[in-house]
C-alpha cells in the first residue's frame, strides 16, 4: 500500500469520527448540571413586587412613591394614581399588576380630576400667585392651561364635561359655568356673588355647591340643576359642614359642629336635606366611602375625635390621632371597629376606595402620601 493511499483512509477515518461526534454532541448529549441543581427544567423565582411593602398580616403600602388622587377605574378592579414626581399608575387592591403609563408633571401637583374614562384629566399645581390648573389628554399627550381665574372645579360622573366657578373682580360677578374638559364650549350656569364654594357634580343633571366648611362659621349647600339653572337649598346654618354623596346622587353624608367647631358628628341624610340620622361615629366625610349595596359606610377615624376645631385645624394638619377603620349600618348608625392603626405609626386615611368584593379597602395616608391596602376578609 503507498503512502499516499494510507494517508487517505487515515483522512477519511478523520472525517467520520468527527461527523460521529458532532451527531452526538447536538443530539445525544445532555446538558451539563451544575452542583445543587436535579437537571430538571426550572423557571426563575418571580421578582419581588417593589411597590409593595408588608406592615403587617392585614396592612401593606402599594404605591410605588408619593400618591395623588387614587380612584378606581372603570371597571372597578384596580385603582389609578397620579405619581407625585411622574406617571400614572394601575395597581390591583392588593398591591399586584402594577402598570405604569407616561406622565410628566410640573411642580408641586397635590390633586388630579379624572374624567369618567381617565383619558382626560384636570392637573391642579400650587404655586406663590394661587393654584394652576391644566386640561391633559393621555393619548395625544396634549397639556393646555385653564382660565387662571378658576378657584373651584369638578368633574361629571357621565360626560367628558366640567362644572367651575370662576372670579370676575372687576365686576363683582361670578360664574358657575359648564364647559368641555379643555375649556372649550363654556355655557354659563349660574350667576353669583360667592367668591369661595365647593362644586361637586352629584349625578347627570346636578351639582352640589357648597360654602367653603369651617367650623366657626355657619356653611350652606345647595343643589344646581345644569338645565333650568335653578338653585335650591338643602341645608343652611350648619357648622363645620364637609358632604359626601353616593353614587347615585340620591344621599350624602354631612359633618357638623358646634359654633365653635367642636363636638364633630356624622350624619346621613337624603338630597333634599331631609330624613337625617346621625351616625355614631365622629368623622369626616372626606375620610368615608359607601358599601356597594349603599347599607354601609367605611370610615378612618379615632375612637374618640380629638378636640380640634372641625375641619378647619383638619386641614391645616394639626390633625394626630391614633385612628381605627370603621364600619356604619346606615340604617341604625351603630358602628364596628374593623381595624386599628399602630399606634406608633402615623396614619391619616383618606380616598378611601373599596373593593369591588369589599375584601379590602385601599386608601391614601395623607401623613406619608403612600397608598395602602387592607384587608378586610
Amino acid at each position: 500500500m503507498t503512502t499516499k493511499k494510507i494517508i487517505l483512509i487515515l483522512l477519511a477515518v478523520l472525517l467520520l469520527v468527527g461527523a460521529g461526534f458532532a451527531v452526538y454532541y447536538f443530539y445525544f448529549k445532555k446538558p451539563a448540571v451544575k452542583a445543587g441543581e436535579t437537571g430538571k427544567e426550572t423557571k426563575a423565582p418571580p421578582r419581588a413586587q417593589e411597590n409593595v411593602t408588608v406592615i403587617d398580616s392585614k396592612l401593606k403600602r402599594i404605591s410605588k412613591g408619593v400618591a395623588v388622587s387614587p380612584v378606581a377605574i372603570a371597571d372597578g378592579t384596580k385603582v389609578m394614581y397620579a405619581g407625585k414626581s411622574g406617571g400614572i399608575y394601575e395597581v390591583g387592591f392588593d398591591g399586584g399588576g402594577l402598570k405604569e403609563t407616561k406622565f410628566v408633571p410640573q411642580k408641586n401637583l397635590f390633586r388630579v380630576l379624572w374624567s369618567k374614562n381617565a383619558g382626560e384629566f384636570i392637573a391642579l399645581y400650587g404655586a406663590p400667585e394661587g393654584r394652576r390648573l391644566f386640561y391633559n389628554n393621555s393619548a395625544t399627550q396634549n397639556t393646555s392651561p385653564l382660565d387662571k381665574n378658576i378657584v373651584s372645579v369638578s368633574l361629571s360622573k357621565t360626560a367628558a364635561k366640567m362644572a367651575y366657578l370662576s372670579i370676575n373682580g372687576t365686576q363683582n360677578q361670578n360664574t358657575v359655568t359648564v364647559a368641555d374638559l379643555n375649556g372649550e364650549n363654556p355655557k354659563i350656569a349660574l350667576n353669583t356673588r360667592l367668591a369661595d364654594v365647593r362644586l361637586d357634580w352629584v349625578n347627570e343633571n346636578e351639582i352640589a355647591v357648597s360654602t367653603t366648611p369651617s367650623g366657626l362659621a355657619e356653611n350652606t349647600l345647595w343643589l344646581l340643576n345644569v338645565s333650568s339653572q335653578k338653585l335650591t337649598s338643602v341645608l343652611s346654618g350648619v357648622f363645620g359642614l364637609t358632604a359626601k354623596w353616593d353614587d347615585a346622587g340620591e344621599r350624602f353624608l354631612f359633618s357638623q359642629t358646634s359654633s365653635a367647631g367642636e363636638n364633630l358628628s356624622l350624619s346621613i341624610s337624603n338630597k333634599t336635606g331631609g330624613q337625617i340620622k346621625k351616625m355614631d361615629l365622629a368623622a369626616l366625610p372626606e375620610k368615608c366611602t359607601f358599601s356597594k349595596d349603599g347599607k354601609n359606610v367605611f370610615c378612618a377615624a379615632a375612637q374618640n375625635a380629638p378636640d380640634i376645631v372641625w375641619p378647619d385645624d383638619y386641614y391645616k394638619g394639626l390633625y394626630k390621632t391614633n385612628e381605627r377603620v370603621w364600619s356604619v349600618n346606615l340604617s341604625t348608625g351603630s358602628r364596628n371597629s374593623l381595624y386599628e392603626f399602630d399606634p406608633n405609626g402615623a396614619f391619616d386615611a383618606t380616598n378611601l376606595i373599596l373593593s369591588p368584593k369589599e375584601d379590602a379597602l385601599v386608601f391614601l395616608n395623607k401623613s406619608d402620601g403612600y397608598l395602602y391596602s387592607l384587608q378586610l376578609k
